[in-house]
């Protein structure tokens, strides 16, 4: 599998967002919080739909907010591969949001890692759910 983030990945309907962050299920991993929801059937060859959010009242800046949502999605597009294959065992499909929590701009390293704990978390979240 490619480590790639394609247009059919993101997830940017504002009424699908709308409807995860007040349906969906939520855990903090810091530094992100998570809302997810998952669905039966993967669709496509994407299993996923992920969306990333850096709040404009915590980075006036567009820069930071853009330069954090780079290093968002590079962390996760090098760390997919463990939960697609997850999702692929189970022939189930994921929507979610991270939403970056700190007030300060962390380095790659460090959001790196945080992406490492959260997927992980998620992929233990998405079980339970899924073997209710």
């Amino acid at each position: 599998m490619k480590n790639t983030f394609k247009k059919a990945e993101r997830l940017k309907s504002s009424r699908e967002i709308g409807s995860l962050l007040s349906e969906g299920h939520l855990f903090k991993s810091y530094p992100f919080k998570i809302f997810w929801k998952t669905f039966p059937g993967a669709s496509g060859t994407f299993p996923v739909k992920a969306a990333f959010v850096v709040p404009k009242k915590k980075f006036k800046r567009a820069v930071d907010r853009n330069l954090i949502k780079r290093r968002l999605k590079e962390s996760y597009r090098i760390n997919k591969h463990q939960l697609y294959d997850h999702l692929a065992e189970n022939n189930i499909g994921l929507k979610f949001v991270f939403i970056y929590m700190p007030n300060e701009i962390y380095s790659y390293d460090k959001i790196l890692k945080g992406m490492q704990d959260s997927l992980s978390t998620l992929i233990k979240q998405v079980n339970t759910e899924f073997n209710r």
